[in-house]
């Protein structure tokens, strides 16, 4: 029982941490559909980071205001920061999927479904 509810958990994890690397990748970028790609990789986990790294180099982007040498530094280096936490929280995402899969395989190997959750579940609140 406590395989697939920890599966259901990190699943759901993978999926805020890569939405939040694609957010934060399309705001580095200014991507003017940064909500569109979010919500893809939410939903869609890889397959949505997928589209959004093949549409990425095309995608448009907003309009950048005319910046002194000063705040350009700024931009930069705010920019670099935001780039290392986007590469960071990309690459913990692809460890929670490897490892919801991993948990994925020893439910099937052990014939352990949701139905079984769900009955084991039931059992333990209705005792």
């Amino acid at each position: 029982m406590i395989f697939y509810a920890v599966g259901l958990i990190v699943q759901l994890a993978a999926a805020v941490t890569l939405a939040v690397s694609v957010n934060l990748d399309c705001e580095i970028r200014n991507i003017k559909s940064k909500s569109l790609y979010t919500d893809l990789s939410f939903f869609f986990g890889l397959f949505g980071f997928l589209a959004y790294y093949i549409a990425r180099d095309k995608a448009k982007q907003k309009e950048q205001p005319e910046l002194t040498s000063k705040e350009m530094v700024y931009v930069e280096y705010s920019n670099l920061k935001k780039y290392k936490k986007s590469q960071i929280l990309f690459y913990v995402s692809l460890l929670l999927f490897v490892i919801q899969m991993l948990i994925s395989i020893h439910s099937i190997m052990t014939d352990y479904s949701l139905t079984n959750f769900i009955e084991d579940i039931f059992k333990f609140f209705v005792k």
